[in-house]
């Protein structure tokens, strides 16, 4: 380790490091972020050893640390730039479906009633007859 690499001769929050010969500091470094030779992409910065896109971080924005207030957004290293930003829509609410497969009818009575009868037939002979034309239309027979 070269002498300039030393322990206390350098602030507490550096961590340096000898990358080529070289001491570095490895948290703020774009060539040797975190670790000896990582580089961050163009236009991000090194903080606290991690590239970060200083224009879009709200955590780190324009530069390390730069905090963004909630709900605000960095845009071009700028909390808040051209904003306020209009809030989003809500998305429409559900369309009510009817029950599967459609919604329950009142049930009809069976066997059917004659037309002009409110009631079913409540003599044996009608109800005789009303079975006969029921097996009839059933089954297609002719008698």
């Amino acid at each position: 380790m070269p002498w300039t690499c030393r322990e206390g001769l350098n602030p507490p929050p550096a961590r340096m490091r000898c990358c080529r010969n070289h001491c570095v500091d490895v948290s703020s470094d774009v060539n040797n972020c975190g670790f000896c030779g990582v580089r961050c992409p163009f236009t991000w910065q090194c903080c606290r050893g991690f590239s970060v896109d200083t224009n879009r971080s709200p955590l780190n924005c324009g530069r390390c640390g730069e905090r963004c207030p909630w709900r605000v957004r960095c845009v071009y290293g700028i909390c808040g730039y051209a904003g306020p930003f209009p809030p989003r829509k809500l998305p429409d609410p559900p369309i009510p479906h009817p029950p599967f497969p459609f919604p329950h009818r009142p049930p009809k009575p069976w066997p059917p009633h004659r037309p002009g009868e409110d009631r079913p037939p409540s003599t044996s002979e009608d109800l005789k007859k009303l079975i006969f034309v029921q097996h009839v239309f059933l089954l297609g027979k002719k008698y």
